[in-house]
């Protein structure tokens, strides 16, 4: 007669979440048995440590015997480019610090972008509009002729907000780079077209992390949120890759894609790039590169 053993339990705590949806980014729900086994020893602020070594403080909060990821956790959903389907592994290590691993839609573990330095946290110094645009009413195929182009309105500033925008300018031009950006600024912001264009400063996370943040004023002004291919155009060659943009969570981002884009053009940090709508149907932008 077979005796009966006690069931096996992990020694290290595990829980997987799988990204779902948009309410994700905003706070990530703790499994509920996981929260009345071990609640106790979580504290509310822990610690998501990922396999690159990089480390994200996020609180906890609770409510009702739930608890979610919280404040901080948006950062890290940004950083880390996570979309729905994504998975996500937690292994608590005690101490409120998790091992967090990253599985993209393929079920394979993605790669980890790293914080080189605090200098190049994403602000307002690496993008700028060259031209002033109004949202298009139709689709258009083709670039309008000159007489059909929509009025342009001139925007003024006050002397306080030149003031801030001559700022913004100078501390971009005086990035650790040894001069080569702010050349490549100069000679981007020499560029001219009557066509709705911005200008991008690539950064670390542009480059390694595959994901290029555009602001969503420049998007919205010709396409509506939801996701959609956009071809990529140098010379006469085309890159696909996909533009997703969230009117809720205020962002636009060219991922799924982007990152053959990047490679194939042997773009770097402290490159200038210059992004021009060319096409609204079959949305088209091109892409004007300038060495750092």
């Amino acid at each position: 007669m077979s005796a009966f053993r006690p069931p096996f339990s992990a020694t290290t705590p595990r829980f997987f979440k799988v990204i779902v949806d948009e309410t994700s980014s905003i706070k990530l729900k703790i499994p509920p048995k996981f929260v009345r086994k071990y609640g106790d020893y979580l504290s509310k602020s822990v610690r998501l440590k990922l396999p690159s070594g990089c480390q994200w403080e996020v609180e906890v909060t609770e409510s009702d015997s739930e608890a979610w990821f919280e404040k901080g956790w948006q950062e890290f959903f940004k950083f880390y480019s996570l979309d729905c389907g994504h998975f996500l592994l937690f292994t608590y290590q005690g101490n409120s610090m998790f091992e967090v691993c990253i599985f993209d839609r393929t079920a394979t573990e993605t790669e980890y972008p790293i914080i080189i330095d605090d200098s190049y946290v994403e602000d307002d110094n690496s993008i700028g509009i060259l031209n002033d645009f109004t949202p298009c009413s139709k689709t258009r195929d083709k670039s309008p002729s000159p007489s059909a182009r929509p009025s342009r309105r001139k925007r003024t500033l006050s002397p306080i907000s030149e003031a801030k925008m001559k700022g913004k300018e100078d501390d971009f031009s005086r990035k650790k780079d040894g001069g080569g950006s702010s050349k490549a600024l100069e000679r981007a912001k020499a560029f001219k077209s009557e066509n709705p264009s911005i200008m991008i400063a690539m950064q670390p996370h542009y480059i390694h992390n595959y994901t290029l943040n555009i602001p969503l004023r420049f998007i919205m002004s010709f396409t509506k949120h939801g996701r959609q291919v956009v071809k990529l155009q140098v010379g006469d060659r085309f890159w696909s890759a996909c533009l997703n943009v969230s009117e809720i969570h205020r962002t636009a981002k060219i991922n799924h894609g982007w990152h053959v884009f990047v490679k194939e053009n042997h773009l770097r940090v402290g490159d200038v790039c210059i992004f021009e709508l060319m096409k609204l149907n079959d949305l088209v932008l091109k892409v004007h590169m300038f060495r750092g």
